[in-house]
């Protein structure tokens, strides 16, 4: 997109330089009508630049750009503005700043260079540089055509330079496109340093609460720790091999997830919309932030039972788990792991969110959404 502004910032330069013979043409028309052998040629010559140089500003600035046939057409003009003001202005005043056409064939130029290929751009130089000779031999004779040497001079050196600005340009462009390449391929990377970032987070959920539950377990209840194990090592073996629950939607992830507290005596009620988030990937991250969530409630709320419901709002997928127990002071949730980082963190990282409303004795709710 910035080589397209500054495409757009040289042709318009070059459209801006166009006024400066213009406005000359319209000072010698309104304050040397006398000195016109054919007034009425020399308006009519005026009211062709202006009106050809008022179409390309209305037409083609928004644009930026010169279309190949409008910019073929520019050098025409130009030797028709020339042909014409010739015919107007005395013959001792064609080799002055009297005839303002050519300083405007000049600029004309100067666009052929900002906007035609080299072949073309020297086609037109030696066209306007030709029919400007012509018109001074023709009116003024062969012995003027030394000092109108100065102005077709000026015709060549006006193009040479549209044509480096517009080289340089090029060069800048490419040199733009590549910068960008270069950023796609660094947001690349970072992309998957935060992909794995995330999945490290969650093998920290599973693995840290499984050994520490392993810690405090006692012999009664060592079958079913077994099993939630069993069942967490599953999940971990699943993230380390790559696969992913493709094609499923975020009820059907979370049913599976929350089957894995069962053996803990922990009931997990699952409700909501069965095609929600069918095979996004904001189910994964969904999905580790409501174990997240049914992890601290098993620990620290006392309660036995929750309530997961999966709905899908425009735009975004949303998960609310609430239980009971006896909530706590949100103010005193310490950072790091847990509900800052694996559930609130992560979740705003990938441009979502998570709210929590508990207190003491209240129970607890967790809503948490992602943009599909």
């Amino acid at each position: 997109m910035t080589s397209v502004y500054i495409g757009r910032a040289v042709l318009r330069f070059g459209l801006l330089m166009r006024g400066l013979p213009l406005l000359q043409a319209v000072l010698t028309l309104s304050l040397g009508y006398t000195s016109y052998q054919r007034f009425w040629l020399g308006a009519l010559a005026a009211c062709l630049a202006v009106g050809w140089a008022g179409l390309l500003a209305v037409r083609k600035w928004p644009a930026g750009g010169l279309p190949p046939l409008v910019a073929a057409a520019d050098p025409v003009v130009a030797v028709a503005v020339l042909v014409t003001a010739a015919a107007a202005v005395p013959e001792a005043q064609l080799t002055t700043s009297f005839y303002w056409a050519a300083p405007l064939a000049q600029t004309v130029l100067l666009m052929a260079g900002l906007s035609l290929r080299l072949w073309a751009g020297v086609g037109a130089v030696a066209f306007v540089v030709t029919a400007y000779g012509v018109v001074i031999a023709a009116d003024a004779g062969a012995g003027a055509l030394p000092v109108a040497g100065g102005n077709a001079g000026g015709m060549v050196a006006f193009y040479g330079l549209g044509a480096v600005a517009a080289h340089y340009a090029r060069r800048l462009n490419r040199t733009l496109v590549k910068a960008g390449q270069r950023a796609d391929q660094h947001e690349a990377r970072l992309g998957v340093l935060r992909a794995r970032a995330e999945e490290l987070g969650r093998l920290h959920d599973d693995a840290v609460q499984v050994l520490e539950r392993v810690s405090v377990a006692d012999e009664p209840g060592a079958a079913e720790l077994r099993a939630y194990a069993a069942w967490a090592v599953g999940r971990l073996r699943s993230a380390i091999g790559g696969q992913s629950p493709a094609g499923q939607s975020l009820l059907e992830a979370v049913s599976t997830a929350a089957a894995g507290f069962a053996p803990l005596g922990f009931l997990v009620e699952i409700a909501g919309e069965s095609s929600a988030g069918s095979g996004l990937p904001a189910c994964s991250l969904l999905t580790a932030a409501t174990i997240e969530a049914l992890n601290n409630c098993y620990k620290h709320s006392g309660a036995r039972e929750a309530s997961v419901t999966v709905t899908q709002r425009p735009g975004a997928l949303a998960v609310t788990v609430t239980y009971g127990g006896q909530g706590f002071d949100p103010e005193s949730v310490r950072r790091g792991f847990g509900l800052t980082s694996s559930i609130f963190g992560r979740l705003e990282d990938a441009g979502g969110g998570a709210t929590l409303k508990t207190a003491p004795g209240a129970g607890t709710t967790i809503s948490m959404w992602l943009p599909c």
